[in-house]
């Protein structure tokens, strides 16, 4: 009986496996960040920003530079050049930095 319920308590260990090591491992960040995104429908690079975002449950605001003038007009008058275009807290990140936006995070 010992046996079955060990392989049981295994199994289950097994089958949630990542929700266990995901919750575990996630950093908290605080909830008044201010996160904004400059970005486009189309680049690879702002999707897996927003999957960063959303995976780590950060709100942020997401400006597309495309469809929107005022976005493209503030996108420039940060010095665009690459996309996403973020700001952290303050702090100006282009392009999809994980480590620069974590540190960036409260």
């Amino acid at each position: 009986m010992k046996k079955l319920f060990v392989l049981i308590v295994l199994y289950a260990l097994y089958q949630n496996w990542d929700a266990i090591t995901n919750n575990t491992n996630k950093p908290a960040f605080a909830a008044d960040n201010v996160v904004v995104m400059y970005s486009t429908d189309w680049c690879g690079y702002c999707k897996n920003a927003r999957q960063f975002f959303n995976d780590n449950n950060i709100a942020f605001a997401d400006y597309d530079i495309e469809k929107s003038y005022d976005a493209n007009e503030r996108y420039e008058a940060l010095g665009g050049q690459a996309i996403p275009l973020l700001q952290v807290n303050g702090v100006i990140i282009r392009g999809f930095q994980p480590r620069k936006i974590v540190a960036s995070l409260h």
